[in-house]
């Protein structure tokens, strides 16, 4: 069994928080706010929901969480909004 250290519990409680705070839409998805990647789904289910920091070094805040599909998610990593629409013009 994988053990999760402090910050591992603290990112669960703050997703549980984020989807509760921010449901789904009548179909139980959400949308990815990134739509950056080929892959993009668009669409997002609970299992395939992470959640990104809209801008850099926030952490542990709900406030600027926002729904992202993997790929989208992958391909941004530590860059912010602006710095990946920008390297993709």
């Amino acid at each position: 069994m994988r053990r999760i250290g402090k910050k591992g519990k603290i990112w669960i409680a703050l997703r549980k928080q984020w989807i509760k705070d921010n449901p789904p839409d009548e179909w139980g998805l959400w949308t990815c706010y990134l739509q950056i990647h080929p892959w993009c789904p668009k669409r997002i289910d609970r299992q395939r929901l992470t959640l990104d920091h809209e801008e850099q070094g926030i952490k542990r805040s709900q406030s600027k969480l926002s729904p992202a599909c993997v790929y989208c998610n992958g391909m941004k990593g530590s860059r912010s909004y602006e710095q990946i629409k920008a390297s993709l013009q």
